[in-house]
């Protein structure tokens, strides 16, 4: 029995898992449904797999497995813990109807410490449920931004400056027990995007 099977293997994020938890001491196994996903070569993989799309049938089939299940790619998770019953390993994840929430930018934007909601521009309007920069546009004018708009777009505030991000580790009570912070040094697209470049910061 594998201690963790990783899923999404062509993702750079799968990769550095693989790499920590081999490196933790834990056997690994990957899958993805091509066999050009860099995370199967990784010297830590013990198990390398090629499943079908969409794989949750193939995942659930074969979850004995393994100890611990790690879907990497957001509609990987979705769909694996909308039929969590039906998984044989852990699955250390909140509900799927929390993941949803939080996703979703309307939600997100709602909340106090976010950029305040506009109704003109300079503004970024971005679609509700995404990732990235797929979706994403910057409106000078408010005629940019009304060509932008949508029925399910979120219009925020654009707010200037360095960009830093913050990526937050809690445990299943809730509690944060690590945190990590980078600044952006380049992003793609250069309008603004996920980083392809950044260094480690203390803020």
């Amino acid at each position: 029995m594998l201690d963790v099977f990783v899923t999404d293997a062509f993702q750079r994020k799968s990769l550095a898992a693989i790499r920590a938890l081999g490196r933790g001491g834990l056997s690994v196994g990957a899958g993805e449904v091509t066999r050009c996903a860099p995370g199967l070569y990784s010297r830590y993989v013990r198990r390398a797999e090629v499943y079908p799309k969409p794989c949750v049938d193939w995942l659930a089939a074969r979850s004995l497995q393994w100890k611990v299940l790690l879907p990497m790619e957001e509609e990987t998770l979705l769909e694996v813990l909308d039929r969590r019953e039906e998984f044989r390993c852990a699955l250390p994840f909140e509900s799927a109807e929390k993941i949803r929430q939080v996703r979703d930018k309307a939600w997100v934007a709602a909340q106090p410490e976010a950029p305040r909601r506009v109704t003109h521009a300079p503004c970024v309007v971005k679609p509700r449920v995404g990732s990235g920069s797929r979706g994403r546009v910057y409106c000078q004018t408010d005629q940019e931004l009304e060509r932008s708009l949508g029925a399910d777009v979120v219009i925020q505030e654009r707010v200037g400056g360095e960009a830093r991000c913050v990526a937050l580790l809690y445990d299943m009570s809730g509690e944060c027990v690590a945190a990590f912070v980078h600044r952006r040094l380049h992003e793609y697209p250069l309008s603004g995007g996920p980083s392809s470049w950044r260094e480690s910061v203390r803020d």
